[in-house]
């Protein structure tokens, strides 16, 4: 593949990944509804380190699983501080 058409592809999948995490941040803000709603925390460690060993075990290699799992981490960061300024702001009103 040369790399024009490589990077064409890069930029499909990462409308994909765009659309995903689109969708992933709305069910982010659902959970964090459940999680004011029941006085729960928005960190929860150990449920962040079953998601992470579970997607580093989806991974095509070892090797790949630290990065994907970095990834998760990061999304993972950012969707608790969508969380709390949600549950800031709703806990305000």
């Amino acid at each position: 593949m040369e790399l024009k058409q490589c990077r064409r592809r890069l930029d499909e999948i990462d409308e994909q990944i765009v659309e995903l995490l689109n969708e992933r941040m709305k069910v982010c803000e659902k959970v964090a509804e459940a999680k004011l709603s029941r006085g729960r925390a928005v960190y929860d460690p150990d449920r962040e380190a079953q998601k992470l060993e579970a997607v580093g075990a989806m991974a095509e290699t070892p090797e790949k699983s630290v990065f994907i799992q970095a990834i998760f981490s990061k999304i993972m960061e950012t969707s608790r501080q969508l969380q709390q300024q949600l549950i800031d702001e709703r806990g305000s009103e």
